[in-house]
């Protein structure tokens, strides 16, 4: 016999604004050994967070074991294979919005399983019940607390890698990130300046992002501006030119080919589409 809380689904089958990432369904799943989630391929993306016992799922048709205090994060078109080994419990969370792969990818997650620690449950109950607001508002504050599941899940490492926290390369990653977060807006920060207050060879520093973020330190610098400038494009009355100035773009018409590149439309149709569904929900 199997067990399993119920699961929580956005009531729209997409987001009826335009998001960066938004939460399409959240779960907390319990169940016995032999439950089995059949194979399929998914359009959006899903994070698994370990809580007791362990389960099984598929990573390019290999098996992964999802033990307690780790996740495993499965990309849009991953086959979404899983099976309880043991009497397994485990949070779940999925994700859609207009680039959700490349915000993970950002984030640093790949698909290998990551120690983090125990499950932020609370974060995920909270999920539970944002989800069914689906106001304009309710839908960015579930967005919300999906990257703070995400921001902690990446932030928590195993103690037995303690001595790997203090190795040059990790203090080197963890000043780059920290750097791009307060100093994004500044539009003369690329690769050269980051790589120059660190005090890290620029090559050496593409490695890193290479390595640890499967991308380089210009794409991840342009996805985390391109993801602040939607959240004022949809959330304020800014003209885009003060947009571009706050998030790093010296250029206004390179900003509009930027956010046009990465989400498929321009600034003003994003800002359109989040005033027509909050008029539509008054």
């Amino acid at each position: 016999m199997q067990k399993m809380f119920p699961f929580h689904l956005r009531a729209t089958l997409k987001p009826t604004i335009s998001l960066p990432l938004a939460c399409r369904s959240v779960g907390h799943y319990k169940v016995f050994p032999g439950w089995h989630n059949p194979g399929m391929r998914k359009d959006f993306c899903e994070l698994f967070w370990g809580i007791k016992g362990e389960g099984q799922l598929l990573v390019d048709n290999q098996p992964v074991t999802l033990k307690p205090d780790h996740i495993l994060v499965l990309y849009s078109g991953d086959l979404h294979h899983v099976t309880a080994r043991d009497y397994w419990e485990y949070r779940w969370m999925t994700l859609d919005g207009q680039i959700p792969d490349q915000i993970l990818q950002a984030f640093g997650f790949d698909n290998q399983t990551m120690y983090t620690g125990k499950c932020p449950e609370e974060l995920f109950t909270r999920l539970s019940s944002e989800i069914h607001d689906i106001s304009p508002h309710g839908q960015r504050i579930a967005s919300t607390t999906a990257y703070e599941i995400l921001s902690i899940a990446i932030s928590t490492e195993s103690d037995s890698q303690t001595q790997n926290k203090k190795s040059p390369s990790h203090q080197q990653m963890k000043q780059a990130l920290t750097l791009i977060k307060k100093q994004y807006h500044n539009p003369d920060l690329n690769v050269t300046e980051i790589a120059r207050q660190i005090n890290i060879h620029r090559t050496n520093l593409s490695k890193l992002f290479k390595n640890k973020m499967k991308m380089t330190p210009i794409e991840y610098l342009s996805l985390y501006r391109v993801s602040r400038a939607i959240q004022l494009i949809q959330g304020t009355d800014l003209s885009f030119a003060q947009i571009a100035n706050k998030t790093g773009f010296a250029c206004p018409n390179y900003f509009t080919n930027v956010i046009r590149k990465r989400t498929g439309e321009s600034p003003s149709t994003l800002r359109q589409q989040a005033r027509a569904t909050q008029t539509t929900d008054l």
